[in-house]
């Protein structure tokens, strides 16, 4: 196994990381309406273009406040987790005032023993939590009061059969 070791990027803008060749939150795997559009569940934007975002100039404000977790200034992913060659976005989040992270599944495999340990590892290191979105499953790993919030909140949004069947804890 390869040791991947997640290290914050810089600050400085003139090396901030761009979106390049990557329309991964476009391409279907994050839920939204837009402009009376749905996509989510693979079905990607209705305005997404070869080149991107077609409406770019004019796109809403839900679009226009996402902020991907590898783009975000200071960023602890590596350049290879940029989601469209990982096969996940990556989400920051809050848990009781903290950052926690959702690395979310986007149409290719799950994340390799190498990128699950690297979350592990820097859940250990920093003390924020992520919760791993995979095909049909759930992981969250963290402190026992964030797994077990996360099994509550699951248990509220599909009840007691739902999402608790198939979120697992490290």
């Amino acid at each position: 196994m390869n040791e991947v070791t997640l290290t914050p990027t810089s600050n400085d803008a003139a090396t901030r990381r761009g979106c390049g060749e990557c329309r991964t939150c476009c391409n279907g795997w994050l839920s939204a309406e837009i402009y009376g559009h749905k996509m989510g569940g693979g079905v990607p934007c209705k305005f997404l273009k070869p080149d991107g975002c077609g409406i770019y100039e004019s796109r809403p404000e839900l679009c226009r406040s996402f902020v991907c977790g590898w783009l975000k200034p200071g960023s602890p992913f590596p350049e290879n987790w940029r989601p469209d060659k990982i096969g996940f976005i990556i989400r920051e989040g809050l848990w009781e005032g903290k950052t926690c992270w959702l690395l979310q599944y986007a149409g290719k495999e799950d994340p390799s023993a190498e990128v699950m340990e690297a979350m592990r590892q820097h859940t250990i290191a920093t003390g924020q939590p992520h919760i791993i979105k995979k095909r049909y499953s759930w992981l969250c790993y963290g402190k026992p009061e964030f797994q077990q919030a996360m099994l509550k909140l699951s248990q509220e949004i599909m009840g007691e059969m739902g999402l608790s069947k198939s979120l697992f804890f490290w």
